[in-house]
């Protein structure tokens, strides 16, 4: 579900009425109180883009109202270039934002402004003051380096502001704890330990036609817009249900040895490099990655955090206390994030 304005919903959902979500509410909550002693827990999507976002905490208690107990939230994948700038999520990670912080401070303490650093970087002739600067900045990609911290220069100097959404997300979280409603939100930043939900909760995808796939990402081949860049995926198929059970191929050696490499969280955050997109990422004939590793990981948005799914989305406090468990999830022709 992606709006309560009629109009938008028809803009975004094709041929779609909102009055046919609104009946189908109805009669999941006539059902329950038609059978009292047995559960029934509604859950509803929301795909939160530029056009659409000052809508979530106001649909919140609409669903609410109506006996949805849980509310997905994800960011959308802009599948044509119409919507390549509703996105509403940064570049940035956290952890970035937070070391960039730290040394602007002392920038700021040592007399330097890190803004000029483009304009002077390829001077021939610098100033003291301004190698004092380059060094500096060399020395905070250094330690950015050192410490596993996804830093690209360009992307940190010039800055995000992701105070509305913040806004409109903290609004929506209020709300939701006054409706009773479960509220499960997307990161604004890419998170930092690069952490791939659909294979780390134990999902399988099974397409239409039975074939199998790890991942939202590796199912179909697709392309989408990432970064104000077009981006070209390739499905990647472990088994056809058609000719093995699932279990065997859930216990392929290729389909094991993929799932190892993904949890290894080996795999850069790529649009936090400064040689963003590079050759190993931008081909749809994906082979390995600066790092050497297998997984096109490295500039999926559902490894970001960015995306999320019902069934397999963020959910903190189970991460923590559950391994992940075999899961089976049957991957649609059309996808929420379209």
């Amino acid at each position: 579900m992606d709006a309560t304005s009629p109009e938008l919903f028809h803009t975004v959902r094709g041929g779609g009425s909102l009055g046919h979500v609104e009946r189908a509410l109805l009669a999941l909550e006539t059902a329950q109180k038609d059978h009292p002693g047995a559960h029934l827990e509604v859950g509803a999507e929301f795909v939160l883009m530029r056009d659409n976002m000052t809508e979530l905490p106001a649909l919140v208690t609409w669903l609410a109202a109506r006996g949805v107990s849980r509310l997905i939230v994800s960011h959308i994948l802009p599948f044509g270039p119409a919507m390549a700038d509703q996105p509403v999520f940064g570049i940035n990670t956290e952890s970035a934002e937070l070391f960039y912080k730290e040394w602007s401070d002392r920038a700021q303490q040592a007399g330097l402004d890190l803004s000029q650093y483009f304009e002077v970087l390829w001077k021939y002739r610098k100033s003291p003051e301004e190698l004092r600067l380059v060094a500096f900045v060399n020395a905070m990609a250094a330690k950015a380096r050192q410490d596993d911290i996804p830093f690209h220069i360009g992307n940190i100097l010039a800055g995000e502001d992701l105070s509305r959404a913040e806004a409109v997300l903290h609004e929506a979280e209020s709300v939701a704890h006054d409706v009773g409603l479960r509220l499960v939100l997307p990161a604004l930043r890419p998170i930092n330990d690069r952490a791939c939900f659909g294979v780390r909760h134990g999902g399988m995808f099974v397409t239409w036609d039975g074939k199998v796939a790890p991942c939202h990402f590796l199912w179909r081949n697709f392309s989408c817009h990432l970064y104000g860049r077009k981006k070209e995926v390739l499905h990647r198929f472990f088994g056809d249900l058609h000719q093995d059970a699932a279990l065997d191929i859930w216990n392929s050696p290729a389909y094991t040895a993929f799932r190892a490499d993904v949890l290894d969280h080996r795999y850069p955050h790529c649009p936090s490099c400064n040689v963003y997109p590079c050759e190993d990422i931008d081909s749809i004939d994906f082979e390995y990655d600066c790092y050497g590793e297998p997984v096109p990981c490295g500039d999926c948005l559902w490894s970001m955090g960015l995306l999320q799914c019902m069934g397999q989305e963020d959910e903190a406090d189970e991460l923590k206390n559950h391994a992940p468990i075999p899961g089976l999830a049957v991957a649609p022709k059309a996808c929420p994030h379209r």
